[in-house]
């Protein structure tokens, strides 16, 4: 049989270095497909192994389930208490009869008016919509600029714009 496989390797006409690497080859070939017939497959890990594994995965799914379940209360947190929404420190919420009054009407009208040229900071915050800052600013401004001569002077001071002015218009005087 030996010569057989050597006379078909010569009719084949390959060089001898060519049979010998394929000679190589073909051992390791065999060397291979015997270990891996003869060795058996070992297992990843043992059956204790996978009962410590099992906790593991137990222990941080509940974990994961715990922080889900407290992101859901925070975010999701039910039926909610509307609150009115809270006013900023240099502002005092606008009573609603007070925006409509307009001069000269109603009674007791002559003391809801308030002259910006004399009035201190705390009758200034009487007006809607002008605050502890607001009424520091109407002063130092009247400081610094000297009386008011119109009432549309009052946009001339950070803060208050067309709307806040309209809001308190009425119950101001020079």
């Amino acid at each position: 049989m030996n010569r057989n496989i050597f006379f078909l390797l010569e009719k084949l006409r390959i060089t001898r270095q060519e049979r010998v690497t394929l000679s190589v080859l073909i051992m390791v070939l065999l060397v291979i497909s015997l270990v891996n017939v003869f060795l058996e497959p070992q297992p990843a890990a043992e059956a204790g192994d996978y009962a410590e594994i099992k906790r593991e995965f137990d222990r941080k799914t509940k974990l994961i389930a715990r922080q889900e379940a407290e992101l859901m209360r925070r975010y999701n947190p039910g039926p909610v208490e509307v609150r009115p929404a809270v006013t900023s420190a240099d502002t005092i919420p606008v009573p609603e009869d007070t925006t409509t009054k307009e001069p000269g009407k109603g009674a007791g009208n002559d003391t809801t008016r308030i002259n910006i040229n004399t009035a201190s900071v705390q009758k200034l915050q009487e007006l809607p919509g002008v605050g502890p800052v607001y009424a520091r600013r109407i002063v130092a401004y009247r400081d610094s600029s000297g009386k008011f001569q119109t009432i549309r002077e009052l946009v001339k001071i950070k803060g208050i714009g067309e709307k806040r002015l309209e809001n308190m218009e009425s119950m101001i005087e020079l």
